[in-house]
């Protein structure tokens, strides 16, 4: 029999926060008691109304300008260290993707076979190795937005935490790199929203096949392509089959059935498809453990959610994601201060179990607890601060719910609307605070790397006929590989040394005296100085984009 959600905070069938709109006004208890009474007419299908179908417009152009702006940084931005090793090493051979491993590692062993793919069919294209990734960030953008749309109800913070979550810096860059992030990305929140709405949907036991195959293919795609988000899949596994396994079929299914059948199918498949595609140099990966890196995860879990959440660690930037994490434990503490008042659980929506916001809340705080094992007891590596990618949009997303579900718990309308608009506000300027450079990949010291692409492209713009001599100073070394593929493929630039050379290419923090920066503003994004040889600054007549150092 369908019901209004408990203490009629929701409807259970369509999801809506409106008070009894489904079934209109009338007593659970003398429900139960008059059985002849026939069902209430539900509409399953009901049509969004005005407000909500604009903000549905919003939040999916939100997403369509976040996927361009992935494909215009994929296609301008230049390749960094990483991607040029795998598609030198890996991406000209299948075979090579499949067993060779070697330093930096082949831990990325699916983004390697894609890499060949796109040398297959897309080799004529500068940017070619991105283009696999470039699919997959944008599956992110979609993902992300369906996850927030079924989890949040408000509708300011519908579009708030949809621009954050799509355009949050350190994610972004991560998502359109050839590496296995992007994969991995997609894999874990594209099967998260597939199991949310298979639980707000329901489906019938004989689908359960389905649920089986979501959670194999996450496994395969994510631990196929970034070994590191190995604990995350077990949390989102175990959460998923212990406790909610048999909440996306119809009330009053009995739980050991699926569970069993999931912690049997789901385990197999996906240990028999990840052996397969590891096959060969799974023993190489065992015998490199040592080498991942072995911060303790109280710096882990700053540098993630502090230093990488907004774009630059600027006062006002630490003010409003201060202003953020404040915001949400003021939500925490009102929900606690219901919770002691009501002494119900199922009031709260992630505190319910039959309601998928506690699914993403459960998972991110197991999770959390999990790493406090994994790295302080178990003494295991979690690797770089760029392996923590995939806490990033959990932690947003459960901070989200809870902000949403202190709001719908107001009763006053317009203090409501009042605290719907300050957390929108606030986000939504956390998300400017967190927004991605155009041109630079800020991760670790990859804008150093990145360079090499914008600057070979100004270049060819000056003279596209000179072969130009670039020298690399001892802080910029990072950017010889790059320099070296875009050689080797035929782009009119090479090495220099001493004072034969055209352009230098320094940091912000080496000291040149009496040097011209050439467009300081455009490159100070790289944490890098161009310097151009006094001869060619009089040839090219580039007085005007030139400005004299203070030093």
């Amino acid at each position: 029999m369908r019901s209004l959600h408990p203490f009629c905070q929701g409807c259970n069938v369509c999801g809506r926060k409106q008070r009894l709109h489904c079934v209109g006004q009338f007593d659970l208890k003398k429900r139960r008691k008059s059985k002849d009474r026939p069902l209430p007419n539900i509409d399953r299908h009901r049509p969004l109304s005005k407000a909500s179908r604009a903000v549905l417009v919003i939040a999916v152009g939100i997403v369509i300008f976040a996927i361009v702006l992935r494909i215009f940084k994929a296609v301008r931005t230049g390749i960094i260290y990483d991607e040029v090793y795998t598609v030198m090493n890996f991406g000209q051979h299948f075979h090579d993707a499949m067993t060779l491993y070697k330093n930096p590692n082949n831990n990325h062993i699916l983004n390697s076979i894609l890499v060949n793919v796109d040398r297959v069919l897309f080799a004529g294209s500068e940017s070619f190795y991105r283009f696999h990734t470039i699919i997959f960030g944008a599956l992110y953008c979609v993902s992300m937005m369906s996850l927030v749309w079924m989890l949040i109800a408000g509708r300011l913070l519908r579009i708030a935490f949809v621009a954050l979550l799509t355009l949050q810096w350190f994610v972004f860059d991560l998502s359109f790199l050839a590496r296995g992030y992007s994969i991995a990305l997609t894999a874990v929140y594209g099967g998260l929203a597939l199991l949310v709405l298979l639980q707000k949907r329901r489906i019938k036991p004989a689908f359960i096949w389905l649920p089986v195959a979501i959670l194999t293919a996450m496994n395969f795609l994510a631990m196929g392509s970034m070994l590191s988000v190995v604990l995350l899949l077990f949390v989102i596994n175990a959460c998923y089959v212990l406790l909610f396994s048999h909440r996306i079929f119809p009330e009053g299914t009995k739980p050991l059935k699926p569970m069993l059948i999931h912690c049997i199918a789901v385990p197999v498949a996906s240990a028999l498809s990840l052996y397969l595609l590891y096959q060969y140099i799974w023993r190489d990966i065992i015998a490199s453990l040592d080498k991942f890196g072995k911060m303790p995860l109280e710096r882990f879990l700053k540098e993630v959610l502090w230093v990488n959440m907004p774009a630059a660690i600027r006062p006002w930037t630490q003010v409003v994601y201060g202003l953020f994490l404040l915001l949400t434990v003021a939500a925490l503490l009102y929900l606690i201060y219901v919770l002691l008042r009501t002494r119900s659980l199922r009031r709260i929506s992630f505190l319910n179990l039959k309601q998928p916001q506690s699914f993403i809340v459960l998972t991110t705080i197991v999770f959390f607890a999990g790493m406090v094992i994994y790295r302080n007891v178990f003494k295991m590596s979690l690797g770089y601060p760029r392996n923590g990618v995939f806490l990033i949009p959990l932690f947003l997303l459960s901070c989200g719910i809870i902000l949403d579900a202190a709001r719908g718990l107001l009763t006053a309308a317009r203090l409501r609307a009042a605290v719907a608009g300050i957390i929108c506000a606030v986000t939504l300027t956390l998300t400017v605070a967190a927004w991605p450079s155009l041109y630079a990949v800020k991760v670790y010291t990859w804008e150093i790397q990145s360079i090499a692409g914008p600057l070979i492209c100004d270049l060819r713009t000056i003279d596209p006929h000179r072969r130009w001599k670039i020298t690399l100073t001892q802080k910029t070394w990072h950017m010889n590989l790059p320099l070296q593929y875009y050689q080797i493929n035929g782009y009119p630039v090479q090495r220099a040394g001493g004072n034969d050379f055209d352009v230098v290419v320094a940091h912000q923090s080496e000291d040149i005296p009496g040097a011209r920066f050439y467009r300081q503003d455009f490159y100070d994004s790289f944490e890098c100085r161009v310097v151009f040889s006094p001869a060619l600054i009089q040839r090219y007549a580039l007085q005007g984009k030139v400005r004299q150092s203070p030093r």
